[in-house]
């Protein structure tokens, strides 16, 4: 399962959510959050903040390769 997280200036954590199919489907889900909720989100001393959005994995969901294979 995919995650997003949205950073703000100076790496403020913003929003983290997830359980998405697909890496696209959580950056998707991510910018249209940042989006809709802009105005709410934004510092008042910095009107100019850049906003990140990424993706990633959840670690539960990561099956480590098999040493046997990787020869």
């Amino acid at each position: 399962m995919w995650y997003y997280v949205i950073r703000g200036t100076g790496n403020r954590l913003v929003k983290r959510d997830g359980q998405f199919e697909t890496e696209n489907e959580a950056i998707a889900a991510g910018r249209a959050y940042l989006e809709n909720h802009r105005a709410s989100v934004m510092r008042r001393d910095d009107p100019t903040e850049v906003f990140t959005v990424m993706a990633g994995r959840k670690e539960a969901d990561f099956i480590p390769a098999d040493p046997a294979s990787q020869g």
